[in-house]
């Protein structure tokens, strides 16, 4: 496994070699037919001078190196040059990690900021797989391809996982922290399809365009990646949907509740108000005549309970209740 910080790979594709080198040596051996993958990392202070010991020129390994640089597809000066973000998903939030790329026709170079998942699975495979299946440098792409699918399915999994348990917690006991987790996962959720599906334009590029770098026997496999790639990204719309559809059936719960309680809340306010009306009748500090008459306590009662069954019978019918 490549674990110094600038690591230099040659392959002899006809004799079917590999070895481990200096970055001075890249040119010697690139000179030579031999093709060399240079992995690099950013921060190192070495770096800019490793990319120009691999005869990379000035202005090409400073924008590699550059820590806002995100080059598109972008095919010029006897160079591809693109960059793909590795998408890792843990302890709740989103990392990402650009990975800048650099193909020529008998070089590779890999520039990354601190240790990159997928270069490092790269590197622990590429020796087996070269000697398997290596049969020209599109196989070094196929495999950065298939670690970013690799490290992107591992995201998509732990976004399931925990969508599933905010789902139920919606359901079940919802407050604000809840509704804090929701908002924040659907942020996240947002960032890593948005890098998923630039990777997927990316790959497509690598696929469909035809470039003296990128070997034809190659594209099909790179196309293949590319669709599993753009099906991660409608997966994670689907978790997005579910999670949104969590929060509208809960809002919907409680609407409902509301409705419920204030439709009861009306109901007895509806039956109390006649017999307020009556009680501020009888209650008047005046003399009226019916307080003479016998019999009119017993009356007033009548009236209120006649009141209120005729009231709840309408409501029966009217099926308020």
């Amino acid at each position: 496994m490549l674990r110094a910080v600038s690591s230099v790979l040659a392959f002899d594709f006809q004799a079917k070699t590999v070895i481990q080198l200096h970055p001075k040596d890249i040119p010697d051996h690139t000179a030579r037919e031999w093709f060399c993958w240079l992995d690099v990392d950013a921060t190192s202070a070495s770096a800019e001078g490793d990319l120009r010991l691999a005869g990379l020129p000035s202005m090409t390994a400073e924008a590699v190196l550059r820590e806002d640089a995100d080059v598109p597809y972008t095919l010029e000066g006897g160079s591809l040059r693109f960059t793909l973000v590795e998408a890792r998903y843990a302890d709740g939030r989103v990392e990402m990690r650009p990975i800048h790329v650099v193909l020529t026709e008998r070089l590779l170079v890999t520039a990354h900021r601190g240790p990159a998942d997928c270069i490092q699975r790269m590197a622990a495979h590429c020796r087996d797989d070269f000697q398997r299946f290596g049969q020209s440098a599109g196989f070094l792409l196929y495999e950065i391809a298939d670690g970013l699918l690799d490290s992107y399915r591992r995201g998509r999994r732990r976004f399931a996982e925990t969508v599933e348990l905010l789902h139920d917690r919606l359901l079940e006991a919802a407050d604000e922290e809840v509704f804090a987790r929701v908002s924040t996962m659907t942020r996240d959720l947002l960032r890593f399809r948005k890098t998923v599906l630039d990777t997927a334009e990316t790959l497509h590029e690598l696929a469909t365009r035809k470039s003296p770098f990128v070997p034809s026997t190659t594209q099909p496999f790179l196309l293949s990646v590319a669709e599993a790639v753009s099906r991660v990204g409608e997966d994670l719309t689907v978790h997005r949907d579910t999670l949104n559809d969590a929060v509208n059936l809960y809002l919907s719960a409680i609407s409902h509740h509301t409705n419920r309680v204030v439709k009861r809340l009306t109901i007895v306010g509806t039956i109390f108000m006649p017999l307020t009306f009556l009680c501020g009748i009888y209650g008047m500090n005046m003399d009226i005549p019916e307080v003479k008459w016998e019999g009119m306590y017993l009356l007033f009662w009548i009236i209120c309970i006649a009141t209120v069954a005729g009231l709840v019978w309408m409501m029966r019918r009217w099926k308020w209740l």
